[in-house]
Order: C-alpha cells, then sequence, then structure tokens
C-alpha cells in the first residue's frame, strides 16, 4: 500500500520534473532534489518549490497557462507536509478535511487527464475557484503526438504511479487508496505517540527511584532529630523558646515523630501536646481525662 510520505515525495517530484523539462538538466538527481526540500523548514520549502514553478512557467509564454495547475499542486503539498510534519495523530475532524481534500485532489487530476487541452475545469481550494486546462491531446492531434502533453506524462508516471493507480481508475478506487493511506498513517503516528509516551513515563520513574534513598534519610534524619528533641528537656526547651506568632521547631519535631506513630490517637496527641506546650493553650488529653495549662516557657 502507498505511504503518505510518497504521495509527498511524487507530489513535490511533479514540479521538480516540469521544471527541469522547461529549463534543462539540473545538477542533483531528483531523489536528491526532493531530499532537500524535505530537510528545508515548511515555509522554506513552499517558499523554494513556488520560486521553481514561477521560472518554469514564465520560461517560455505559452508556459504560463500551467501556473494555477502547479499553484494547486503547490497547494496540496503544502497540506500535505503539515499532515507529515505534525505530532501525533490528528483528531476525526482534521482526518476528515484532509481526506476529502486529498480525494478531489485526485479526482481533479483525473479529470484533467481526461480533458483536452484546449478545455478548462474548475477546480475549488482556498474558498476560490480557478481553471485548469486539460492534459490530453486533441483526437486530431494523435497521429503525430502522445495522448497526454508533458504535465500530464508528468502526473501519470509521478502521483498516480505511486498511488498504484491507473489514470482511468474509479472513483471508489480513490477514495478506498486515500482513506487506506490516511488511517495507516495514522496507525503509525499513534504507536509513535505510545512509544514516546511510554520513554517518558519510564524516565520519570527513574528520577523518583533515584529520589527514594535521599528523601528516606531526610526523613530518618527528622525523626532522629524528633527523638533527640524528646529525650533532652535542655535541648528542648532552648529550641522552642520563641516570641508569639513564630514558628516552633518543637511543634514540626511533634508533627514529624506523630507521623511515625502506630495509632492516630498517639498521632493527635503528640500534636496535641506540642500546640500545648509552645501556645500556653489548656489541652484535653484523652488518655488521662485531666485538663493541663502550660506556660510557653516551661519546656
Amino acid at each position: 500500500m502507498p505511504y503518505i510520505p510518497e504521495l509527498l515525495k511524487s507530489s513535490i517530484s511533479v514540479i521538480l520534473r516540469y521544471h527541469e523539462d522547461k529549463l534543462g538538466p539540473q545538477p542533483n538527481t531528483e531523489q536528491e532534489r526532493i531530499k532537500q526540500m524535505l530537510d528545508k523548514p515548511h515555509p522554506t520549502m513552499i517558499t523554494d518549490l513556488t520560486a521553481l514553478i514561477e521560472a518554469a512557467v514564465t520560461a517560455n509564454a505559452r508556459d504560463g497557462a500551467r501556473r494555477p495547475l502547479m499553484l494547486y499542486i503547490l497547494h496540496n503539498i503544502d497540506t500535505i507536509r503539515s499532515f507529515v510534519d505534525h505530532k501525533g495523530p490528528l483528531d476525526e475532524a482534521s482526518l476528515a478535511i484532509i481526506k476529502a481534500q486529498l480525494i478531489q485532489f485526485i479526482v481533479d487530476l483525473q479529470t484533467l487527464l481526461s480533458t483536452i487541452q484546449r478545455s478548462t475545469i474548475v477546480v475549488n481550494y482556498n474558498q476560490k475557484s480557478v481553471e485548469l486546462f486539460g492534459l490530453k491531446h486533441a483526437a486530431w492531434e494523435l497521429y503525430t503526438r502522445e495522448q497526454l502533453c508533458t504535465s500530464g506524462n508528468i502526473l501519470r508516471d509521478t502521483l498516480f504511479t505511486t498511488l498504484l493507480l491507473p489514470i482511468d481508475t474509479s472513483r471508489d478506487n480513490i477514495e478506498r487508496t486515500i482513506s487506506d493511506m490516511l488511517l495507516e498513517y495514522q496507525r503509525r503516528l499513534d504507536i509513535v505517540a505510545r512509544e514516546d509516551s511510554l520513554r517518558t513515563q519510564e524516565a520519570e520513574l527513574t528520577s523518583l527511584r533515584t529520589e527514594v534513598p535521599r528523601l528516606e534519610a531526610l526523613v530518618k534524619a527528622y525523626v532522629k532529630r524528633d527523638q533527640e528533641i524528646d529525650d533532652d528537656p535542655v535541648t528542648a526547651k532552648d529550641l522552642t523558646r520563641y516570641r508569639g506568632g513564630q514558628s516552633s521547631p518543637s511543634l514540626l519535631g511533634a508533627v514529624w515523630a506523630g507521623l511515625f506513630q502506630t495509632t492516630p490517637q498517639h498521632t493527635a496527641n503528640r500534636v496535641g501536646l506540642a500546640v500545648r506546650r509552645t501556645t500556653g493553650q489548656r489541652y484535653h488529653d484523652p488518655s488521662s481525662e485531666q485538663l493541663a495549662t502550660a506556660h510557653p516557657y516551661d519546656w
């Protein structure tokens, strides 16, 4: 099955071949020139392709009639490049828009391949209607010429060959081919997005694992410090002599120590005791059922 990036390359190839046909052989091979285009930022690529089109259609006065066709192809190159550059799969609405555009693009080109050069068809894009001249020689010209003009041969040998579609294929085949290409590419984008997400999560997990020993050591240090305060009344008294409204280390120690007790009641008692000791508030001790009053400086 054709691949969306291949459709992009073959569309670029149309402009490159048309340019070479009008201005002569170029220094690099077609594949090298395609790669050079794709390696450029999206806006730069569009600008450079536009310059090639202008150079080709102004090489000869009659070639100006192909400018609308080349710009129509460029418009679709712009759309395909945006899709290819998009990170992750598109939402259903955006995918439906691109699908409809590409189907109509190929249908329009197919119609041109069966339309005589002197006749035109109307295509609609970018909220405008544009007339494009056909790509088929008239019947009386076939005695001395091929069925298709130069531009027609280029389209047949690039886009339709890439899509594995004959130029007289049915619209159903075109729709099915474009749909399958887009869905397959969406599937690949989804896989890439999931793999990227998995790598990010693994990196975060590795980072967290390296933090665990440090955090454990920090917690142990707090617990040890709190225990030392509880065991040494002199140290506890010195560390808690702070004026009203200021934080008390003994309160922090009590909270930390309380978090590591076996029962919620014990935790509450220790926190309450710290508050009582540092604020002078009356505190009801459920274990003793007694009321006690402590002065902020008695510890």
